[in-house]
């Protein structure tokens, strides 16, 4: 692990509605294991530590599928979606982590190559003043880095009603990088999605497991 990526602790954000699945997405079998481990076990040896953020008042939820030493932390705004999870998320990060590594619970697809590039442009600041607050793919606010103090960006537009991602990430200092790969963001969302993915990932060495 580079000094750049012991900087970054993982977070995934779990528990969600699931509605279009019918069924809870982090359950989905994936390579014989609950979707949401696979994604754990994935991102884990490129993070210092991984913390999964559950629902509000479910502080047990998933336990039982998830490894020893993976930290879970409860949603502290309910019912307030994605945003209130990455806020959550940041304020869990631990000592001598400054950046997280977001993913969601229904992301199959981690890219290594792009990590990389992550903590390269990370390290080098990019064109941006000071420390990033953010690096990320364009249109994507997810499979990025985020600096702690982003948490005091999300927060305030928590208490403004803002809860879409996209005026998050408009709002950050931010170094923007160019993916490998689209398939880097797939997002089963439906049956349909899970179907798919089920039956082209196998094959496609696009899609890294």
């Amino acid at each position: 692990m580079t000094s750049a990526q012991s900087r970054i602790h993982g977070i995934v954000l779990a528990g969600g509605r699931s509605s279009r699945m019918g069924t809870d997405k982090a359950l989905l079998p994936v390579n014989g294991k609950p979707l949401l481990r696979h994604i754990i076990d994935t991102i884990a040896p490129y993070c210092d530590g991984v913390t999964v953020v559950v629902p509000y008042g479910e502080p047990g939820r998933y336990r039982d599928l998830l490894p020893d030493g993976i930290g879970v932390t409860t949603d502290r705004t309910p019912g307030q979606g994605p945003l209130a999870g990455i806020h959550t998320g940041l304020l869990a990060l631990p000592p001598g982590c400054e950046y997280g590594f977001l993913m969601a619970c229904d992301m199959p697809a981690f890219s290594a190559e792009l990590f990389g590039r992550m903590t390269l442009a990370l390290a080098s600041g990019g064109n941006v003043p000071g420390a990033p607050e953010a690096v990320l793919c364009p249109g994507q606010p997810f499979h990025a880095l985020y600096r702690r103090s982003a948490a005091a960006v999300a927060e305030r537009l928590l208490v403004e009603q803002r809860r879409k991602l996209s005026a998050f990430t408009d709002a950050l200092r931010a170094v923007y990088v160019d993916p490998p790969r689209d398939d880097c963001f797939l997002n089963l969302n439906t049956p349909d999605d899970y179907a798919v993915f089920m039956v082209k990932a196998p094959g496609n060495p696009k899609v890294e497991f």
